[in-house]
């Protein structure tokens, strides 16, 4: 942790104007000394929530527990200037990933923020949790489509959160990134990955890689496990 910290507050020694490879090659190299991936305890059992909300990671922080504050995911960032769509971490991603067997997991409890202008009785409300527990669901969430007995209050809550954190951006366009798994009645960690994500639409030619028609950009996280895959692991079946 005190090496991820310390490279939170990471300063560009060598310039601006680097190059693609410096760029890949500082990110990988992060990568491979930096990056971690713990499984800590794997007695969850039932439900999970998870949203589009995530946390922002200060300089000066001591340890995740003191991780505070938000981080907009649609900010325009990195030297390309764009928000960035991440089809591996994206929250609205993992959803469809998270029930596909073989999963332990009963049911995801998704925080919906978008705005939908769909007929009530096929929307899925602003500010509301959405309770998902088929591929079938999870794929007409995606979509925006959501019957109206799956839709409740914001306070229904699990008592697992998926949760995400997210760095400033250096010069190399590379920023820190966390992902864990905890029990919101302890705070007890379940599950955590340490890692880092390289912005691409920054990048030049091949390895530039824009989303949404141009409108986002795409990252590359650290070889760690999928999100899914992490998150599936903590949870055992419920006897």
């Amino acid at each position: 942790m005190n090496k991820l910290l310390a490279l939170v507050a990471f300063v560009c020694l060598s310039g601006c104007g680097m190059s693609d490879e410096e760029k890949i090659q500082e990110f990988k190299s992060r990568c491979l000394q930096y990056s971690s991936e713990f499984i800590i305890d794997n007695s969850a059992v039932g439900e999970v929530n998870l949203g589009e909300h995530s946390f922002a990671i200060r300089a000066n922080i001591a340890s995740q527990k003191v991780i505070s504050g938000g981080h907009d995911s649609n900010m325009p960032i990195g030297s390309a200037d764009l928000p960035v769509l991440d089809q591996i971490y994206g929250p609205s991603y993992v959803l469809q990933r998270l029930l596909l067997e073989p999963t332990n997991i009963s049911e995801v409890r998704y925080k919906y923020n978008r705005k939908n202008g769909k007929l009530e009785t096929q929307s899925c409300y602003e500010n509301t949790r959405i309770s998902v527990k088929t591929v079938e669901q999870a794929d007409q969430t995606f979509l925006g489509n959501c019957d109206i007995t799956r839709v409740h209050d914001d306070d229904y809550l699990a008592r697992y959160n998926i949760l995400y954190a997210y760095g400033e951006v250096d010069e190399y366009d590379i920023r820190p990134f966390m992902f864990w798994v905890n029990d919101r009645a302890s705070g007890q960690v379940l599950a955590e990955q340490i890692s880092f994500q390289l912005l691409l639409g920054g990048l030049s030619g091949e390895n530039k890689v824009l989303k949404a028609w141009g409108g986002a950009q795409s990252v590359r996280s650290c070889n760690l496990s999928p999100p899914d895959q992490l998150v599936k692991r903590v949870f055992r079946k419920n006897t």
